[in-house]
């Protein structure tokens, strides 16, 4: 296929022709400069009439209305095409009047482009308020110390572009020039030896994929071009990330679409990739996968791969001839080894089954204890999840994300229960957790090698020792000791002992539909107890005889039957084979503590019908008499939202609460429930209550819940009930019945559709003893059959056999290191 000009090549001869140095990297003295320059402009123009366009037409007629949701960077792309000055100045007028900076340096790039407009003063007005916001150029980014400042904690990441495009734009404008160039030389070294260095070791962002699309994404992509056009000097060329960011982003979605969930993000969500950087990425760095989001966005603005208000990102980036790669050409699995994430799929259709596996070092702020963690998604259900809210940590007095969800207890570990607890929350260290699971604490300040962590230190936390994929099944193989080496933890004081000798993960995904868990865990004492932890969003069956009711919402059961897990349209059967004898404890949910009628009240009817749905949390709910008689009605008031519906006796109830500060904003219902007329009619003034207790978020005892600004912060009210954003219902936990210094697990987690009543095929246990000691397990769906063993000591190694009508397909021994081709079928 014949390329356009907007090619990366063909760009980069146009801006080259300019007068750029590409050698020196030295500014080229003319405006535009930034993204765009005058060689470039009758192009830009030939798009806008022709392949653009559709997209220049929108963004014309949003700026023809003036209207202020499209940005300064918008208006002065229209005045660039169309040349009318009113464009300009109500770019001009946008900036000047602007209460707050237009992230990530938007005021400055249209400043750049309708510079001749500007007049001297002008320049020096608009200059000397740029200023203001300019970073402390004192600080010095480079490998040693960019821990604390750059992507791994994002916070600088936050002003990074922002001041980068200030200091392009008033770079030789004799606006304080000495500072300008002084800041630049230190952004430019920034990018070079500490964002794209540290993207290139990790191959994703340590903090998951909430911060990144919002603080870094841009940042640094956006730079990394502003740079290109301003001197000449290619980087996109040394940036492996910024080549394969696409990869990144594709793998790290569910089925459905909304990325996953993990370290400090707000849960499922539509999350990266965004629109601002996919066409950026897919024509100037060449990478194949961005190149089909872009396509995808241009072909409907209201895509997930956008969100249609860039307007000029698309105008500006979009190659339609570009080489683009959509996900059915992709490999179902794949590593990003740098991080120690795994992603694997059936299918890239959106009811397949999915798998998210970590087991990397400790490198950022946002990262949690998730060391040897998964999620796992089926037929659109979501069946092992990352829970807890991403709860503000400076205004959660409960102090639920410091003492839950950056916890080890929030994932899918194992925990490791360590009676020497004394660390504080990951935030906070006065912050008392009662128990962290045995996983150490780096925390976010101080950690002179976490950008490449020393092997047998603090932030050196797992390492995955083997990968390797097919269509027919991926494994990967992890060393998760590190993570609970707690005498290693620079907060606890005073130190507590070590507890643990080794402990390795292995997870095998045999395709479309099952997960094999095995875990072999040696520890100090026999009094470090240990858990397999699945956390779920709705609540299990569990079909083995129930052996105690510990307390309200904590259960135990026998491991003779299954735990069913189901959401949406999956299920998955977990099936305990390891330990033998082991115990199933299900805790979770809001449960009613008690119902009570007021000792005044003059009629003797009570609540019935009471079901807790998924806004409630601790709380107490007050029903209040206003009228009486037969019909009579009620004030229904939450202790923490406040009033949340009237309901009438007779009538069933359902609360509709509105968020107490905006009332177009309805939050998630509470509760249903009946109040049952008695022989004695309700009057006024009389008062039923109805005590919630939290265990979803169960901790020793305790569940931290989110604090009420939590609850109703405006970004988390949704219009229509999803318990998939309300950080899980609770979670199972596998545990031997008498634990010893080292215990081994087997766990079989097979997805199927939810209407599936038992576990749709054969599966028992394999156990040899010996010098070969092995753990393993047979499996038989239909005509296939699958046959599994793991090493029970030594090196972690295994071997797979699989037949189908007496072929067979697959008999051979595990990897023992990193594969990175995907392997093709047999």
């Amino acid at each position: 296929m014949r390329r356009s000009l907007m090619t990366v090549l063909g760009w980069a001869s146009v801006m080259l022709g300019s007068g750029a140095n590409a050698m020196t990297g030295e500014v080229r003295p003319e405006h535009p400069r930034i993204f765009i320059t005058k060689e470039m402009i009758p192009d830009l123009k030939k798009r806008c009439e022709t392949t653009h366009k559709a997209i220049f037409d929108r963004m014309k007629a949003a700026c023809g209305k003036q209207d202020k949701s499209v940005g300064p960077v918008d208006y002065a792309l229209c005045y660039l095409i169309t040349g009318d000055r009113k464009h300009a100045d109500f770019a001009k007028e946008m900036i000047r009047s602007a209460k707050q900076e237009f992230r990530p340096g938007q005021e400055s790039i249209a400043l750049d482009w309708i510079y001749d407009t500007l007049t001297k003063d002008e320049v020096k007005e608009i200059g000397a308020k740029l200023l203001k916001g300019l970073w402390d150029s004192d600080h010095k980014h480079t490998r040693c110390s960019f821990r604390d400042l750059v992507w791994w904690n994002q916070h600088y990441a936050y002003t990074f572009s922002e001041t980068f495009m200030k200091d392009l734009f008033l770079y030789g404008e004799g606006v304080d020039d000495e500072r300008v160039k002084k800041s630049l030389d230190d952004k430019v070294m920034c990018l070079k030896d500490c964002f794209i260095w540290s993207h290139n070791i990790t191959g994703g962002n340590p903090e998951g994929f909430g911060y990144w699309n919002g603080m870094v994404e841009p940042q640094c992509d956006w730079a990394t071009e502003a740079w290109r056009t301003a001197t000449g000097e290619d980087l996109f060329k040394d940036s492996l990330f910024q080549r394969e960011r696409g990869a990144w982003y594709l793998y790290g979605r569910y089925p459905t679409g909304g990325c996953v969930g993990i370290n400090d993000s707000g849960g499922i969500g539509p999350g990266s990739p965004k629109d601002a950087v996919t066409h950026l990425l897919g024509s100037r760095a060449g990478d194949r996968v961005s190149q089909w989001m872009s396509k995808e966005f241009v072909a409907d603005p209201k895509s997930h791969y956008g969100w249609g208000r860039n307007y000029w990102c698309a105008i500006l980036w979009h190659d339609p001839g570009a080489p683009a790669t959509a996900p059915a050409e992709l490999p179902t699995s794949r590593i990003f080894d740098g991080l120690g994430w795994i992603s694997m799929r059936s299918s890239w259709k959106s009811d397949a089954t999915f798998c998210y596996f970590m087991a990397g070092d400790w490198f950022n702020a946002h990262r949690h204890q998730d060391c040897g963690s998964f999620i796992i998604s089926s037929r659109g259900g979501y069946l092992a999840i990352d829970s807890g809210y991403y709860s503000t940590y400076q205004d959660d007095k409960h102090g639920h994300g410091t003492k839950y969800t950056t916890k080890a207890v929030a994932h899918n570990v194992m925990f490791i229960h360590d009676p020497h607890e004394r660390s504080g929350g990951m935030w906070d260290k006065a912050v008392l957790v009662r128990d962290n699971g045995g996983a150490l604490n780096p925390g976010n300040r101080g950690r002179k090698e976490s950008e490449n962590p020393t092997k047998g230190g603090p932030w050196d936390s797992a390492d995955i020792t083997a990968y390797e994929a097919s269509p027919l099944f991926t494994y990967a193989a992890a060393d998760l000791t590190g993570n609970y080496r707690r005498e290693l933890d620079p907060f606890q004081n005073p130190k507590g002992p070590a507890i643990i000798h080794r402990y390795t993960r292995q997870l095998v995904y045999l395709a479309p539909d099952v997960f094999v868990v095995h875990d072999r865990v040696a520890t100090k004492d026999a009094k470090y107890t240990k858990r397999f932890m699945l956390h779920v969003t709705d609540e299990p069956e569990v079909r083995g005889r129930k052996l105690r009711q510990v307390s309200l919402g904590v259960e135990e059961f026998d491991a003779s039957g299954d735990a069913v897990v189901t959401d949406g349209g999956g299920r998955m059967f977990v099936r305990a084979l390891l330990p033998e004898k082991a115990v199933i404890r299900r805790m979770g949910g809001v449960k009613v503590k008690s119902l009570a009628a007021g000792a005044a009240n003059k009629g003797d009817g009570k609540v019935e019908d009471l079901k807790v749905l998924f806004g409630a949390c601790a709380e107490t709910i007050t029903l209040k008499c206003v009228e009486g008689g037969a019909a009579a009605k009620f004030d229904v008031a939450s202790g923490v939202f406040g009033k949340i519906g009237s309901a009438e006796a007779g009538k069933p109830f359902t609360d509709a609460p509105r968020h107490p500060e905006n009332n177009r904003i309805k939050l998630d219902p509470h509760l249903s429930l009946t109040v049952k007329p008695g022989a004695k009619p309700f009057e006024p003034g009389d008062e039923l209550t109805v005590e919630l207790e939290s265990h979803r978020f169960e901790v020793q005892g305790e569940s931290p819940e989110p604090s009420y600004k939590w609850w109703t912060n405006l970004s988390h009210a949704e219009g229509k009930p999803d318990k998939r954003r309300m950080g899980g219902w609770g979670r199972i936990e596998i545990e031997p019945e008498a634990c010893s210094v080292e215990d081994r697990f087997l766990t079989v987690l097979w997805c199927t559709d939810a209407g599936v009543r038992e576990m749709p095929g054969k599966c028992e246990l394999i156990r040899e003893t010996g010098v070969a000691a092995t753990d393993g397990v047979r499996l038989t769906q239909n005509d296939r059959s699958y046959e599994i063993r793991f090493a029970a000591a030594g090196a972690t190694g295994g071997m797979l056999k699989v037949t189908e009508k007496g072929k067979v397909l697959v008999e051979r021994a595990f990897a023992s290191s990193v594969r990175k081709e995907f392997q093709t079928a047999p």
